[in-house]
């Protein structure tokens, strides 16, 4: 009756330690439709009743799940429940496939919320665990992530490293829509780092590439920064072809505001100041936060109609929004984080330096007196059988001095004693030539020997 009793007292122990099964294999379907049907993960893994899961692992993969599902559906999950929780757990666990997503949901989590330290700290952490994985459009994902960080930093020639990694990732993978539109990142961050005409080559490519999959919203953003492009670089009849291309219709927000700015420093180009000025109305009204572009192309329009003090002063003000942007990277976290970063690795490299340089003197000077041990050891154990060899031939020259002058039983004593000492004279030599001796110097000691007898 005991036994039974805690039987049963185990069982239930042990099924009320583990998660529900019904409970797991919602959050396992939800982690496999995942990609394909984002609307159905999501509505799977918010009918899962968290008070069944047992164990912080299985919360942790419900976290994940719950994170990616409303990642593709456009949510940013809740940071204080699914975030935090997520990057306490996964960021010490060996699980690398499992860390590696949790680590980029973070990050996306504290980009939303503008720290973008915190971050990029995820996301190279990510990073580090792709480093034993194949999952290419995850190592995609988090190149491109950190390209974007690096944009908003201002830091374009770190961002355009992370844009070209990302786009090798998603070819590889075969991601063709990921890799068109990092490919546009790219354009981007060459016209910031003003190589205007790589910037233009690139575009062109986009603009094609979006016109065959029918995306128009990209094909428009692509003829956009095509005629800004231009602009830069004083080529205004390709402008004047390119510009016709944009269907306004198509257009809005920022995109909007751009195409009315294009318009306007055109039609000054063109000697139209009236039309030049009413358009860069328009774009005002179409602004929505683009007050750098609208700057610039009042700056454009005073210059070329010759409104020299308007310029100017646009100019200035234009220097002053640049001064403190500039200032705001200067003290940037993530600009000092990259700092820290850059230290850690350099006095890490030291470090290791000076370590390997001990092992190595440590290691030398082990093997010197190793091998000078060694060499003693030889030496000596050559020296001493020469001197043994020498004294047993020693012993029976004197024996057989003595032999002619002794009696029968000395005799006999005598012989017992010089075949003793011929088997250890053999013995000797058969140890002295497998330690090392040559056979010529063993047929002279046995030569010596019989000489003797």
């Amino acid at each position: 009756m005991r036994r039974l009793i805690g039987l049963v007292l185990a069982v239930m122990l042990l099924v009320g330690c583990n998660t529900d099964e019904r409970t797991m294999q919602l959050i396992d379907r939800a982690e496999r439709v995942m990609i394909e049907h984002p609307d159905s993960a999501l509505r799977i893994i918010r009918s899962v009743d968290t008070e069944t899961i047992r164990g912080e692992e299985d919360m942790a993969h419900y976290r994940l799940v719950m994170a990616e599902a409303c990642y593709y559906n456009h949510i940013t999950p809740n940071r204080s429940s699914i975030a935090d929780p997520l990057f306490d757990y996964y960021m010490y666990s060996d699980d690398h496939a499992k860390r590696a997503r949790a680590l980029y949901q973070h990050a996306l989590v504290m980009l939303s919320e503008g720290e973008n330290a915190k971050a990029m700290y995820s996301l190279l952490e990510a990073e580090a665990s792709l480093k034993h994985l194949d999952d290419l459009r995850l190592k995609g994902l988090v190149h491109r992530t950190k390209g974007d960080i690096y944009h908003q930093e201002c830091l374009f020639k770190h961002a355009l490293e992370e844009y070209e990694y990302a786009k090798e990732a998603f070819d590889n993978a075969g991601l063709d829509e990921h890799s068109l539109y990092v490919l546009r990142e790219i354009a981007i961050e060459h016209k910031q780092l003003r190589d205007y005409y790589k910037s233009i080559a690139i575009f062109w490519e986009v603009e094609e590439l979006a016109s065959i999959r029918q995306d128009l919203s990209l094909q428009y953003i692509s003829l956009i920064y095509l005629c800004w492009n231009y602009i830069e670089v004083e080529d205004i009849e390709s402008c004047l072809s390119t510009y016709p291309l944009i269907t306004i219709s198509h257009c809005n927000g920022y995109l909007a505001c751009d195409y009315y700015c294009i318009g306007a420093i055109l039609e000054t180009y063109k000697g139209n100041y009236e039309g030049a000025n009413h358009l860069l109305s328009i774009a005002h009204e179409q602004s929505n936060e683009n007050t750098m572009r609208l700057s610039y192309t009042e700056y454009m329009v005073n210059k070329l109609q010759g409104n020299s003090d308007k310029a100017l002063e646009t100019y200035k003000s234009m220097i002053a929004v640049q001064d403190n942007n500039v200032f705001n990277l200067i003290n940037s976290s993530l600009l000092q984080t990259q700092i820290d970063l850059l230290s850690n690795k350099v006095e890490s490299a030291k470090e290791l330096q000076a370590k390997n340089k001990i092992l190595y003197l440590l290691l030398t000077t082990i093997v010197t007196i190793v091998l000078s041990v060694l060499i003693f050891i030889i030496v000596y154990r050559h020296r001493r059988l020469k001197y043994e060899v020498r004294r047993y031939i020693a012993t029976i020259a004197d024996i057989e001095l003595l032999s002619k002058s002794t009696s029968p039983e000395l005799d006999s004593v005598i012989e017992k004693l010089y075949r003793q000492s011929l088997n250890e004279i053999n013995e000797l030599c058969e140890i002295y030539y497998e330690q090392g001796g040559s056979s010529r110097l063993a047929s002279k000691i046995v030569e010596q020997v019989e000489k003797n007898i």
